[in-house]
């Protein structure tokens, strides 16, 4: 199957072709007046797209289960599990271990506690000491990487327990089910804010038979933009494939579509490049049954896909961490007599075509959309995306922001295999978006991710003016935002100024998606500024390019932010 592709941008007096299926050419015409926008869609070019599991240093500790890990900055840590209190810093780029201090406040052993990062520091909860049930903990610590300290922090406000998950988003962990002293199953969940060292109780968990407590255990979590996820898991000693997508803003669970593997707990998961993964696991206590499969899923299309098998012993109980680029699962068991795991697994998506390393280049940063009148007009424009990779995979695309409903992206996206001719290292291929007269202006933007690319996101503004929506025109037109210094080191000041009093807030963005910063909302008086400073250094965020959204009143702005050292 071949896929033809032909994108005609005007430019004064040339008329150029940017791709086609064959040689590319440029004619020179006279008098152009128009845009052309051809697609002739035959049929998808094969690509294969691999997951990719490669082994590491083993774990210093010896094999384990149950283990509770973080990521700050470039660096992993990773401790804890069945028989070890012993704690280590991970470094990916040389794949050393480093012995810091043990796991506090633990006699022998600190199983099946949660880990999680916030900013610059670590945080260690709950879990079983010892390998006793009797012995769970309530406790929560927080680790310091610069000076190798453990500092005690508030008591965890529910039962003590082991065989909890947790998750970060926008700056609070939250934490819920798992199983206290006497065995019994709790579906609590609670929020913790490390700027005030306290805990919020929350809305029950969702999972749970009729009329009787909510509860899980053992169930895989991770993090999707600003929505947490709590798949599979033990409800009421049963195992299941339910998946749940948690919103911080409105405290409420939305069911999703259920894992499509074996029902399981003591899975692992963690996310990537704008999916969730889920695998490994065991199907009951009593059937020696474990997994070694991997699943990924896309929140877009809420739909699961088959992200091929664990490359080592199939296990349960192992445990995840991961870094903007890569996830690295440890130990696990495989039940009965067997022992414990040692391994140390690294897992990236990866493109199985390019075998260079290559770049993306997003060639129309900014799409403008133009007067149009509500309720009738719409048109489209193309992001043209120029690439080194002889293959490029889009993996998702995302359009977010106020006005996020007035655009849509067209189904027919192309993907070209050839490279343009005269520029042998370069792919350009386009992508077609159509807007419904958007009602105000600068208050969407697209994010496309792309699937085997280590820096593989790009975002690009979309912009629109009602011709019925003047009042919300002239704000835009007022209100500003300045970012200073930009590039900058450590930490650099948002400033934004209404044109009339409304709400404003500001969030930054990884290239993950993942909301790294939040300045909460605030009202702001016409006229009056909002200030906030994005401290990258305090956060132990790594160099590299983050996005902002700030929106005050009607008007929302888009900038990039350059984090150097």
């Amino acid at each position: 199957m071949v896929t033809c592709f032909l994108l005609l941008y005007y430019q004064p007096r040339t008329l150029r072709v940017l791709a086609s299926r064959s040689s590319s050419f440029q004619i020179d015409m006279q008098n152009i007046r128009y845009i052309f926008l051809f697609f002739f869609l035959v049929g998808a070019p094969a690509a294969v797209n691999a997951q990719q599991w490669k082994g590491s240093t083993n774990l210093p500790m010896g094999g384990t289960d149950g283990s509770f890990g973080f990521s700050i900055g470039d660096k992993l840590y990773f401790g804890g599990g069945s028989g070890v209190k012993t704690f280590y810093q991970f470094d990916p780029a040389t794949t050393l271990w480093t012995k810091r201090a043990d796991v506090p406040a633990t006699s022998s052993a600190r199983a099946f506690a949660v880990g999680f990062s916030i900013g610059s520091f670590g945080y260690m909860a709950l879990g079983q000491d010892g390998g006793v049930q009797s012995q769970v903990k309530g406790d929560l610590w927080q680790y310091d990487p610069a000076q190798d300290k453990w500092t005690k922090k508030a008591d965890f406000p529910g039962a003590a327990r082991d065989g909890a998950f947790s998750f970060v988003i926008g700056g609070k962990a939250y934490v819920g089910g798992g199983s206290d002293a006497a065995f019994g199953l709790h579906g609590d969940f609670y929020s913790y804010d490390a700027a005030t060292d306290t805990w919020t109780a929350l809305g029950n968990l969702p999972t749970g038979p009729p009329m009787f407590q909510p509860n899980m255990i053992f169930a895989a979590a991770f993090v999707l933009g600003n929505f947490g996820y709590m798949a599979t898991g033990s409800v009421s000693n049963v195992e299941t494939t339910d998946l749940y997508q948690y919103d911080p803003v409105t405290d409420a669970w939305t069911k999703k579509a259920p894992f499509p593997g074996v029902a399981r707990q003591a899975a692992s998961g963690f996310s990537l490049y704008g999916k969730g993964y889920v695998g490994l696991g065991m199907a009951s206590y009593d059937s020696n049954q474990v997994f070694s499969d991997f699943y990924s899923y896309d929140p877009v299309k809420d739909k699961w896909s088959n992200a091929g098998a664990f490359a080592g012993t199939r296990r349960a109980w192992a445990s995840s961490v991961q870094t903007n680029s890569a996830a690295y699962v440890g130990g696990g068991w495989s039940l009965k007599n067997a022992p414990f795991f040692i391994g140390w697994w690294r897992f990236d998506t990866v493109s199985a075509i390019p075998t260079k390393p290559g770049y993306i280049t997003l060639m129309s940063p900014m799409i403008d959309f133009g007067t149009k009148e509500f309720g009738k007009d719409s048109t489209s424009a193309a992001v043209v995306i120029n690439s080194s990779w002889k293959t490029v995979i889009i993996d998702s695309m995302h359009i977010t922001g106020p006005d996020a409903t007035d655009f849509s992206v067209a189904p027919n996206t192309v993907i070209l295999p050839y490279p343009l001719q005269n520029h042998p290292d370069t792919l350009p291929l386009g992508i077609t978006f159509m807007a419904s007269a958007p009602a105000r202006t600068e208050n969407a933007m697209l994010t496309i991710y792309f699937d085997g690319l280590t820096d593989s996101t790009r975002s690009a503004v979309l912009r629109g003016t009602s011709k019925q929506s003047t009042q919300s025109v002239e704000a835009s037109q007022t209100s500003s935002i300045t970012v200073a210094p930009n590039p900058f080191n450590d930490r650099t000041t948002i400033t934004i100024t209404g044109a009339r009093d409304g709400m404003g807030s500001m969030q930054v963005y990884d290239l993950l998606g993942r909301v790294v910063y939040s300045s909460g909302s605030n009202h702001v008086s016409a006229g009056q500024r909002l200030v906030s400073e994005f401290d990258a250094k305090s956060l132990a965020l790594p160099e590299g390019v983050y996005y902002l959204n700030a929106f005050i009143g009607s008007s929302s702005f888009e900038r990039k932010l350059l984090f150097i050292r």
